[in-house]
């Protein structure tokens, strides 16, 4: 059979160089003696692949090979330059590229590929002068590469050096500076950009190639749908008056086509099918109108983000919607007329009918007029294949202004973010097709299978179903159906590429399924590797957050591709033998078995992939608190450390003061001390030599006595120096001056010396103190005017009702004001400068709820600084003494900073409190006696107002009675009119018995202050809470 095989292939080779016109390459294998022909298009392929793929000639040089798509690529590159004498045509392919992010993308895109060019790839692989391999990348899609084997450059060392010219023509880019092509400098190679496919040289060469270009043609169609899935009789248009239109149009195609299957009367059904239930047929049928007078219209998938503009703008190219017929929550049919905009020249007249049924099944149908000036009994395949391919872009377009935005989103999904290049299932009927051939014909290997491919893809069956030339073709991607007698089993045709379209969807979504996985492990891995990365666990929810996303359109789509599949009806089989010959060849039952065995197999791989997720969840988010606690303990650790760093520098600055005040005082010292050696020198001098005329060094203090009337007599002296010697003799006759004059000197340096020091920041403190104690309104606004208080109102509505006006209407409404002064007394009352006070009053029930003030945070004594002439003094006379206790004092220090400090604080926000309750209480504010007497009456007058409103009600609806021994529950109200009426033991709810009411308080006329407030420390502030 091998042998078979590749006889037919070298048969194949000759017959093609024949049938292109072209010559024969007969080469004898020296090993074997074996002959091959090739055509010179086999050779010129074979040592395209040299230049980028050979076998190893030793075990130390590497394997290189091509991949598919770069191949295809090239091969493109030489039919456009008249290189290679190969058809293509776009197909819609997928493909990977890496980002730069390291990370692999997959996408789908129609490419301008050759099935020529692929088969006499497979011939030269079958002759074995090409080796293929076949690899999985990272995302489980298979693909082929190829490379020249030893046989093969045996054979390419005898190829004609004509035909070496014509391949290096297209594979080098010849620079026109340049006679020769750098052999690797100039080498074109394939380069897959997210944007682009590029051609790059070494040389830096770079253009994009047009391998990603489809090429429009003109055509015009009329709108089909087979009368099976009418549900009505409207009439649908008819296009056939504008055939002429077409052959004005423009031809894109680059390269001439080599037709060899002519159709005649062609119908087109591009099938596809979509996750579509009741509701979103239901959704889609109000949306068009249906049952309306005029139904339809212009569609589009744009949103309207801004509604309340007067006017909107749309992209240019609409779909004109016209409804025929419906039957409620089964189908809508509609036909739609394309208008989008197409290249310059280009003339094409697109007008499609739309089915839309409720088990998924999407239908597109047309029937062809003309395709450029082939009208629509001479319909070239070639020219056929790019007509279905831009139906099959607009088309998907159309539907995208038709669908749900969960539909779109599903679409997305599964066919890699590229809906717009999917592929659907072709169906294309015909009358006849030229040349008249049989079945197997149709899978000759040769040129009729491969202009097949283009259309169908890969040819799987071929079936002879009547006498008179009727045949069906099965592929990959399509189905031909020639005969107009076969239009009669239209049922059978139907069902298959209802099932054709399903499978479809499946394997796509089969292969994004594997993308989850694929995904899935890298979150586990991710997650495997916390304790090494520190932000794995970051990267690890942001995967997670997109696959809980993924995983629930995943279930979604796979629920309703199962309900797909069992929606799915095997026709029965027709009583005549063409019928049973067409249900033989389709085949459906067992199609729809397969579908039943995929669809429970994805089942399983998407409940896994949803498992796995759900039992990742609880990992990652142990992780995250494990992540969340270890960043903790690192604040943690760090504020320690700039504790520390604070206390340090703290330390520091003290030593650093004290070091200051210890040299200034030195420097004072003998300043003074130069300055009294130097004056009693002179005077010493002036004295021995002017008055005594001994000469001698000793000071007579006799005849100092008699200093000025001596200095005055003496003629011998400078008069220049007589005024200062009599202003400095008389001020040293007053007693204790030059001590005075000295401190005096050295006080002003040291004051200057400390306002410099002084001018740094000062910590501040804040302390809340929350408390319910009634006061006295009237002494209490006396003593705010006195310290001239700024007032402000606010009303608390946070226990009544859901907003201010619900608040107003309560009869015990809060109404809170704030004050805001600063209190009388002096710095030795306040320990330094008096604290800002903010006090919030209840107006309603007269009590003061929340004390606050804001003050100049000192610690120890320091608040003795504000005392005029104390640091001058402390810095004077406690200086030796600060010296003497060094190592006392910075043993003290450090122990009330580490283990008092805080206390202390705390100790001297109770003083402050203290402090001012205690004004407060000489001011008389909490003295409620005078008000006991009006609050009785208040009380009377609540009383009746009570007794009334029970005596007019008992009759209408008596309460129940209460038994003994059991009392009723309160509920707030009631807990405040217990409090109004002086009982000092209550209970409502879970309201604690030992709150004091307000007559309780007056009843002991003094209420205490909170003497053991709570502090909550939030920073640098302290919140006491009153404990009672």
């Amino acid at each position: 059979k091998r042998k078979a095989q590749k006889e037919g292939a070298k048969g194949r080779m000759a017959e093609e160089g024949r049938t292109h016109g072209q010559n024969v390459m007969v080469w004898i294998d020296k090993k074997d003696g074996k002959e091959y022909r090739l055509s010179f298009e086999h050779a010129k392929l074979l040592y395209m692949v040299s230049f980028y793929a050979v076998s190893s000639k030793n075990d130390d040089q590497p394997e290189t090979w091509i991949r598919e798509l770069p191949l295809n690529v090239m091969m493109y590159e030489g039919i456009v330059a008249g290189k290679l004498d190969f058809d293509y045509a776009p197909i819609s392919r997928l493909y990977s590229y890496v980002e730069e992010g390291g990370g692999t993308v997959v996408k789908r895109r129609f490419l301008n590929f050759s099935e020529e060019g692929m088969s006499a790839i497979e011939d030269l692989r079958e002759q074995e002068f090409l080796l293929g391999l076949k690899l999985t990348n990272q995302d489980d899609i298979t693909m082929t590469a190829v490379q020249v084997s030893h046989k093969g450059r045996e054979l390419l060392a005898q190829l004609a050096p004509m035909l070496r010219l014509e391949v290096e023509e297209f594979v080098y880019h010849h620079r026109k500076y340049a006679t020769q092509p750098h052999p690797k400098k100039d080498l074109k190679n394939v380069l897959i950009t997210p944007e682009d496919i590029l051609l790059v040289t070494l040389s830096g060469y770079e253009a994009p190639s047009g391998v990603t270009d489809t090429e429009d043609v003109s055509y015009v169609t009329t709108p089909f749908l087979p009368w099976l899935l009418r549900r009505g009789e409207v009439a649908m248009s008819d296009n056939a008056d504008r055939a002429w239109e077409s052959g004005k149009g423009v031809n894109q195609v680059k390269a001439d086509l080599s037709e060899s299957i002519i159709l005649s009367q062609v119908y087109v059904l591009l099938c596809e099918w979509l996750p579509v239930g009741p509701n979103q047929l239901n959704s889609l049928m109000n949306r068009m109108g249906a049952g309306r007078r005029y139904a339809g219209g212009l569609m589009t998938s744009s949103k309207d983000v801004e509604p309340d503009r007067q006017s909107l703008v749309t992209r240019p190219g609409l779909t004109k919607i016209r409804f025929l017929d419906f039957a409620w929550l089964d189908s809508v049919n509609v036909e739609a007329e394309i208008v989008f905009p197409e290249a310059e020249g280009v003339k094409q007249v697109e007008h499609v009918g739309i089915h839309i049924s409720v088990d998924g099944s999407v239908c597109f149908g047309a029937r062809v007029e003309a395709i450029l000036d082939r009208l629509a009994d001479d319909v070239s395949m070639d020219l056929t294949c790019r007509m279905l391919v831009d139906l099959e872009q607009d088309t998907s377009q159309i539907l995208d202004d038709l669908l749900s935005p969960t539909q779109r989103f599903i679409l997305d999904l599964v066919y890699r973010n590229n809906p717009s290049d999917r592929t659907k299932f072709r169906c294309i009927f015909c009358d006849k097709a030229e040349p008249t051939l049989t079945a197997a014909n149709y899978q000759d290997h040769g040129e009729y299978e491969n202009e097949l491919r283009q259309v169908l893809g890969s040819i799987r069956e071929a079936h002879d179903v009547g006498s008179k030339g009727e045949v069906i073709v099965l592929g990959s991607t399509g189905a031909l159906i020639i005969g107009n007698a076969i239009r009669k089993f239209d049922k059978l045709v139907l069902a298959y590429c209802n099932t054709a379209s399903l499978a479809q969807f499946q394997s796509n979504l089969f292969t994004r399924t594997l993308k989850t996985v694929k995904d899935l492990n890298l979150l586990k891995d991710t997650c495997n590797l916390s304790h090494q990365d520190p932000r794995s666990v970051e990267k690890a929810r942001s995967l997670q957050d997109a696959l809980s996303k993924e995983m629930g359109f995943l279930n979604q789509a796979l629920d309703a591709v199962v309900d797909g599949v069992r929606g799915l009806v095997i026709p029965a089989v027709p009583s005549d033998e063409m019928g049973r010959n067409v249900h033989q060849a389709l085949n459906i039952k067992l199609r729809v078995h397969g579908l039943e065995k995929m669809s429970n197999d994805l089942r399983k791989l998407i409940r896994g992939c949803t498992g796995t997720f759900d039992a990742l969840g609880p990992v990652l988010k142990t992780l995250q608190v494990i992540q969340e606690a270890s960043e903790g303990e690192d604040m943690v650790s760090a504020t320690d450390k700039l504790v520390q760093i604070a206390t340090a520098t703290k330390v520091e600055s003290a030593s650093y003061r004290v070091l200051v005040s210890f040299v200034a005082a030195i420097f004072a010292l003998v300043m003074g001390d130069s300055l009294v050696s130097a004056r009693a020198k002179a005077l010493d001098q002036i004295v021995t030599e002017n008055v005594n005329g001994t000469g001698g060094t000793g000071f007579d203090l006799a005849a100092a006595g008699d200093l000025g009337s001596s200095l005055a007599s003496n003629t011998t002296v400078d008069e220049s120096s007589w005024p200062l010697a009599l202003w400095v003799t008389s001020l040293d006759q007053i007693p204790l001056f030059s001590i005075v004059l000295h401190l005096i000197f050295l006080g002003f340096g040291l004051y200057i010396l400390s306002k410099v020091l002084a001018h740094k920041p000062k910590p501040t403190r804040d302390c809340v103190f929350l408390l319910a104690t009634p006061v006295f309104l009237p002494r209490m606004m006396e003593y705010l005017q006195s310290v001239k208080a700024q007032e402000s109102v606010t009303r608390d509505a946070a226990h009544r009702g859901d907003s201010i006006t619900d608040v107003r209407k309560e009869k015990r409404d809060n109404v809170l004001k704030t004050f805001q002064f600063t209190p009388d007394g002096g710095r030795i009352r306040w320990r330094g400068r008096a604290p800002k006070v903010s006090i919030t009053v209840d107006a309603k029930l007269g009590n003061i709820t929340k004390v606050s003030l804001h003050r100049v945070e000192v610690s120890g004594v320091a608040w003795l600084s504000s005392i005029p002439l104390f640091n001058t003094i402390k810095r004077f006379l406690l200086i030796p003494l600060m010296l003497a206790l060094a190592p006392l004092r910075v043993l003290v220090r450090r122990y009330f900073s580490t283990t008092t400090f805080l206390k202390m604080r705390g100790d001297v926000d109770e003083e402050m409190f203290e402090t001012l309750m205690t004004l407060m209480k000489k001011r008389g504010i909490f003295e409620l006696s005078e008000i006991l007497p009006q609050m009785e009456e208040e009380e009377e007058d609540n009383n009746k107002l009570v007794e009334t409103v029970v005596e007019d009600s008992a009759n209408i609806n008596p309460p129940p009675p209460v038994p003994q021994g059991d009392e009723p529950e309160m509920d707030d109200d009631m807990a405040s009119e217990q409090m109004e009426e002086g009982n000092d033991h209550f209970s409502a709810g879970n309201r604690s018995p030992t709150h004091s009411s307000r007559a309780g308080s007056a009843k002991g006329s003094q209420p205490t202050s909170p003497k053991s407030p709570t502090a909550v420390e939030g920073g640098d502030v302290s919140i006491p809470v009153d404990a009672r």
